[in-house]
């Protein structure tokens, strides 16, 4: 999908603070890390009419995609952005990409098995207890320095994720892996 439209709130991903050792580590037993969404609506430099503008094209996009999805089996979302990506700003952190998140009808991901993206400039790849959403896969290690990614490891099993209107999606991460300048860390739910 063509997401090229989207203004990212406050500079997108290429501006994030990173620190290392800011990022939230895992979360304590028992307990789940919800990442923030970032709402377009709250950045000053956002024209909210054409945010609004932007979420009812991409979710009559949305609404095709979940159509053709119907005949066939097994099916990919392939765009420049994450549906599902998490990174931290700072100590904050964040699933991106909002806009695209806010498209999402009830039904759009249901025979969806995995979103493609690049975007950010790291590998990452997450899937999903009880496949609750698509696994995300994001490759995005070419073409530009990549971006110290500095979500903990250990971190990824407790990241729970509510996206979407009105938190539609949620959806514990169950395994995880990611890249940062050419090295590779997994974790897994123990």
């Amino acid at each position: 999908m063509d997401d090229s439209l989207i203004t990212p709130l406050n500079k997108g991903v290429d501006h994030f603070n990173y620190t290392e050792g800011a990022c939230p580590g895992p979360a304590p037993e028992g307990e789940v890390l919800v990442p923030e969404t970032q709402s377009r609506y709250e950045d000053e430099d956002q024209d909210d009419a054409e945010v609004t503008r932007q979420i009812g094209l991409y979710s009559g996009y949305m609404k095709t995609l979940e159509d053709w999805s119907q005949s066939h089996d097994t099916n990919f979302y392939a765009s420049h952005r994450p549906l599902f990506a998490v990174a931290c700003d700072g100590d904050h952190m964040n699933v991106l990409d909002w806009t695209m998140q806010q498209s999402l009808g009830p039904h759009t991901l249901d025979r969806v098995s995995a979103a493609i993206a690049g975007h950010m400039h790291w590998f990452e790849a997450l899937s999903f207890e009880n496949q609750g959403l698509p696994a995300q896969i994001v490759v995005g290690n070419a073409g530009t320095d990549l971006i110290k990614n500095y979500v903990n490891q250990e971190t990824l099993p407790t990241i729970e994720l509510r996206v979407g209107v009105d938190d539609a999606y949620t959806a514990r991460v169950e395994a995880g892996i990611t890249a940062r300048r050419g090295q590779a860390s997994t974790a897994a739910k123990s």
